[in-house]
């Protein structure tokens, strides 16, 4: 046997060991998921979600109603001074939120923007559920003085002046009455705070079967706005494609994700716990939790507690006449399970962490700035607890590493999809 040709096997043999010892090095760096995580990132995945219509709201679904709302949505005519719109918190490019906690003439808010996307998916409305329908919850910021400081009455004169509006509205709720609306006066609605009000004084003034007739098209104006609302989807990022992927065995779905971003999705679904309140499709549970937060706002500390009890005297939750849902026994409200607990005090809604990077700031006092201090805050959550409040059971520290800090950012990143966005400037054309 030669040498050269011994030479050859050598550096053969050697290329082969260097090639199978990387391979297993490849292999053990691999990121794997077993089956339960397989399963619950199924559970995840935006092909679970499913479109909803409102039984309490006839025109939920209807293209009209949805056209009609998008007009609405972004009309600053809603408002008292003609300056806010739906649109000026609950802003597109700001992912359906907003960057500021400001309403008219830049009033401070005592709560930050929630997001739009999904909101369909919703049980409750508002951080702390004040509302049961999603056109119950648009009924609150037309009116409040601190949001939009509009009038129920000067919607009504708006529907009922506005030709286009006119007509789009009475084909939907059938015609709206010259003879009742024709003498409203500009500005009137119920002020139970400020009982010597102006707008309060003129609300009083108007008989009761004229305020029933506003009150319905204040009413119905809500619920097309909602109808535009619901169609506000957010089901394609790439964690749901890599989730496809994983489901079919696309390989290059799969790689839709970075690999950091799979060790933050392990430890989403695992280590951390972050599915325990953020599951299925909408990484929300739809229910609310006390998160300790350090900073207190006047109005806040009530959460969960204080907006059971709004639901409950709101003259249009669904237990009200302004429900649209059939009597037939197929639908039960959801004031059908409320009930009213001093443990609710503190709790606020779960949001959905659908295109969160999109949204700072966070949690409902708007207090972090980024996801990078999210994480951070819930990886110590525990030292943050009171002793003798009530206390939360599901939150506990998530006690990651720094590393595994950033991978779970990373995760989170992932669930950015705004191809909505893209439809509705489509539509506006």
């Amino acid at each position: 046997m030669s040498r050269s040709f011994v030479l050859i096997l050598r550096l053969f043999l050697c290329s082969a060991l260097i090639f199978t010892l990387s391979k297993a090095q490849a292999d053990d760096n691999e990121i794997t998921f077993s089956a339960y995580e397989k399963h619950v990132i199924q559970s995840l995945s935006g092909e679970k979600l499913v479109d909803k219509t409102d039984p309490t709201n006839r025109v939920s679904g209807h293209p009209d109603a949805i056209a009609m709302g998008q007009e609405l949505f972004f009309d600053f005519r809603l408002s008292r001074d003609g300056t806010r719109s739906c649109a000026s918190c609950h802003n597109p490019t700001d992912s359906w939120s907003s960057a500021y906690m400001a309403g008219v003439d830049n009033a401070p808010l005592e709560k930050h923007t929630p997001h739009l996307w999904n909101i369909a998916q919703n049980r409750w409305f508002s951080w702390n559920g004040r509302a049961d329908t999603l056109w119950g919850q648009a009924l609150g910021p037309m009116e409040h003085e601190g949001e939009m400081a509009g009038s129920r009455t000067a919607i009504a004169r708006l529907i009922q002046s506005d030709g286009d509006y006119r007509q789009t509205y009475e084909s939907l709720f059938g015609s709206i009455s010259d003879e009742l609306l024709q003498s409203l006066p500009e500005q009137a609605k119920p002020l139970t705070e400020t009982p010597n009000h102006p707008v309060n004084i003129a609300w009083k003034s108007l008989d009761k079967e004229t305020q029933q007739a506003v009150n319905q098209v204040f009413v119905n104006t809500a619920k097309i706005i909602a109808a535009f609302e619901e169609t506000i989807v957010s089901r394609n990022s790439p964690f749901d494609r890599f989730a496809t992927g994983m489901k079919t065995g696309d390989e290059h779905k799969q790689q839709a994700i970075s690999d950091t971003a799979k060790k933050g999705l392990k430890l989403f679904v695992g280590k951390a716990g972050c599915v325990q309140c953020h599951f299925g499709p909408n990484f929300s549970d739809g229910e609310f939790h006390h998160l300790f937060l350090e900073k207190r706002q006047p109005g806040l500390s009530d959460g969960r507690y204080l907006g059971v009890s709004q639901l409950m005297v709101d003259p249009f939750n669904t237990k009200s006449a302004y429900n649209d849902a059939p009597i037939d026994g197929s639908y039960r409200s959801p004031l059908d399970y409320v009930y009213r607990n001093v443990e609710f005090r503190g709790q606020f809604k779960t949001p959905s962490l659908r295109n969160v990077v999109k949204t700072a700031p966070y949690m409902h006092t708007g207090e972090l700035g980024s996801l990078d201090e999210v994480v951070r805050y819930y990886n110590n959550i525990s030292e943050r607890k009171v002793p003798g409040n009530h206390q939360e059971t599901v939150l506990t520290s998530l006690n990651l590493t720094p590393d595994e800090q950033d991978y779970l950012v990373a995760f989170l990143q992932t669930l950015t999809d705004e191809s909505f966005l893209h439809t509705l400037s489509q539509r506006a054309k």
